[in-house]
């Protein structure tokens, strides 16, 4: 039978506290961003290291992971645009963050967040037909918050804005008369929700901080969910995600 000392035994202790303190570190990883009055917990945490096929795609493109374990949107030349649903179900306060990186070709790029049928209902499940086509995600048919960054007119030119609306109907929120987002770079992206306000930070930097006041028959939104959608132009339009993180906020 092997000699226990209080060496080995001091060994064994400190290797359990390494385990111990490693796992808490990574579980309590804070977001990019400190919202102010908020503690963050880190709720969902993608990194993609198991597939996507619990995820959703619509429309004329395809979702695909790179071999450095990124999650590719490619939107097919001449089609609708696409939209990838996320997994998850957005609610209460939450701030949501992902890095993302923007082909020179891609039009347009948005992200829908607290999304529900009309009815309140989760939209994944309801029978209503989507085709990746903008309208149908900012018509009666669906509610949601939606943010454009780095867009492109009909001749590919860059239309420097960055836009934060209300749907169905569209309603313009708040607005940007800048582009957050250079292509071939690798962009940190930040929502951060806290009851009616709502706050979108691009690297650091504060593009919209609003609050929803409701109105137009349509309350503040507090749940749904999350997808990504991008637009071609000319050509096939592509972007990279990297790292899809959700945290819960809780008042501090």
């Amino acid at each position: 039978m092997p000699k226990v000392t209080v060496k080995s035994i001091l060994m064994g202790i400190l290797f359990l506290l390494f385990l111990l303190t490693g796992c808490a570190k990574q579980e309590s990883e804070p977001p990019w961003i400190s919202i102010a009055g908020y503690r963050a917990k880190l709720n969902y945490d993608e990194q993609f290291t198991e597939g996507i096929s619990d995820w959703h795609l619509e429309g004329d493109g395809e979702a695909v992971l790179t071999e450095n374990g990124e999650l590719k949107l490619l939107a097919y030349q001449g089609g609708n645009g696409l939209v990838l649903w996320a997994p998850i179900e957005l609610s209460g306060s939450f701030q949501l963050e992902y890095e993302v990186n923007i082909s020179d070709s891609c039009g347009t790029n948005s992200i829908f967040f607290c999304a529900q049928d009309i009815s309140g209902e989760d939209l994944l499940k309801s029978t209503k037909s989507r085709t990746g086509k903008l309208n149908d995600y900012i018509n009666s048919s669906m509610r949601n918050y939606m943010i454009t960054y780095h867009t492109l007119d009909v001749k590919g030119n860059e239309k420097s804005q960055s836009r934060l609306r209300k749907n169905p109907h569209y309603l313009m929120l708040s607005h940007a008369d800048s582009d957050p987002c250079i292509t071939g770079n690798r962009h940190q992206i930040d929502i951060a929700k806290m009851s009616n306000r709502i706050q979108f930070y691009v690297n650091g930097g504060l593009i919209h901080d609003i609050r929803d006041k409701g109105g137009f028959d349509a309350p503040v939104y507090m749940q749904g969910r999350l997808g990504f959608r991008i637009e071609p132009v000319d050509t096939d339009a592509s972007v990279l995600i990297h790292r899809v993180k959700l945290y819960q906020l809780n008042p501090s």
